[in-house]
């Protein structure tokens, strides 16, 4: 158990220093080489979506991470707050308010496509290991769960 929490924390880590290293590439990239098109918005506009997509993000993250606080010592699977709506809220804030929310600050378009391959090609690769614990542990209720509840996005009818 020790073993596996240990390979979780640094996989965890690693997938964060992975993306700080290739969104600083990223943006270096862009702003010497590459020069793609702009948002077209202006600069108070930008803030303001931003703004309320990063303050979004930020009441996603700290309402999921009191949800599992909350949870952690009855181990029992965690299916109320944000993970009634979906299964990984923690990376749905980050797709649906702190990449686009950076993309608008900066008015990249090339910004956000390049944050997304960069969450899907290393979600995926935690997302994985993640679901294959999760259905060890809880079996048939994580199933269950998996089945009527979306990975990312919030069903919206």
């Amino acid at each position: 158990m020790a073993e596996e929490k240990k390979k979780t924390s640094i996989l965890g880590r690693t997938y964060v220093l992975i993306s700080i290293v290739c969104l600083a590439c990223i943006r270096f990239a862009e702003l010497n080489y590459v020069h793609p098109p702009k948002m077209g918005l202006s600069s108070d506009t930008r803030f303001v979506i931003s703004f309320l997509l990063f303050a979004f993000a930020m009441v996603m993250l700290v309402t999921a991470g009191n949800t599992i606080k909350y949870h952690f010592h009855q181990k029992k699977l965690v299916t109320s707050g944000p993970f009634a709506k979906v299964r990984n809220p923690i990376y749905s804030s980050y797709i649906l308010g702190i990449f686009p929310a950076n993309a608008i600050a900066i008015d990249s378009w090339f910004t956000l496509v390049c944050q997304f391959v960069l969450m899907y090609i290393i979600g995926v690769i935690m997302l994985r290991s993640h679901e294959q614990k999760m259905e060890s542990v809880f079996g048939k209720e994580y199933l269950d769960y998996k089945e009527k509840t979306p990975i990312f996005i919030p069903k919206l009818w």
